[in-house]
C-alpha cells in the first residue's frame, strides 16, 4: 500500500510539474487580430483564455501598449508600463492579478481596441508561485 501512494503522489507531482511548464497561446481576437475592425469584442474573447496571449497586428499600423488601469479606462497612451511594436507581441502572465492593454495609435482605443485580463490564483497549480501583479 505505501508504495501505491509513493506512485500515486510522484505521479501527480509529475502532472503539476508539466502543467506549470507550459503555457497555451492564444491569437488574441482569434482569426479578427488586433484591430478596430469587425466589431471585436476583446472583453468576451479573453473569458474564454488564460495564462500566454500573442497580439498579431501590422506592424507600423497598430501597437500593444502595457498600461495601468487608469490609463486603460481613460484611453491614455502617454504613460505605459511595456510598449510591443512587432507585429507578433508574445506576452506570458507569470503571476495572478490585472493587467491592462491598449492600443496606442490615437482613436483606436477608444473605438474599443483595449484589453483587461485578470488572472485569479488556482489552487490546483501547486508548484507556481501565486503572488498577485497589480
Amino acid at each position: 500500500m505505501a508504495m501505491t501512494m509513493k506512485s500515486v503522489l510522484l505521479l501527480l507531482l509529475g502532472f503539476a510539474m508539466a502543467a506549470t511548464s507550459s503555457a497555451a497561446v492564444y491569437k488574441v481576437g482569434d482569426t479578427s487580430g488586433w484591430t478596430i475592425l469587425g466589431n471585436v469584442n476583446y472583453t468576451d474573447w479573453v473569458v474564454k483564455k488564460n495564462i500566454r496571449i500573442e497580439f498579431k497586428y501590422p506592424q507600423g499600423i497598430h501597437n500593444v501598449l502595457e498600461v495601468k488601469k487608469a490609463d486603460y479606462d481613460s484611453c491614455t497612451n502617454s504613460s505605459p508600463i511595456a510598449t510591443h511594436t512587432s507585429g507578433d507581441d508574445k506576452i506570458t502572465i507569470k503571476s495572478a492579478g490585472h493587467r491592462f492593454f491598449i492600443c496606442g495609435i490615437p482613436g483606436h482605443c477608444a473605438a474599443g481596441q483595449k484589453l483587461n485580463i485578470r488572472i485569479y490564483c488556482i489552487m490546483w497549480i501547486m508548484f507556481r508561485d501565486c503572488t498577485v501583479s497589480q
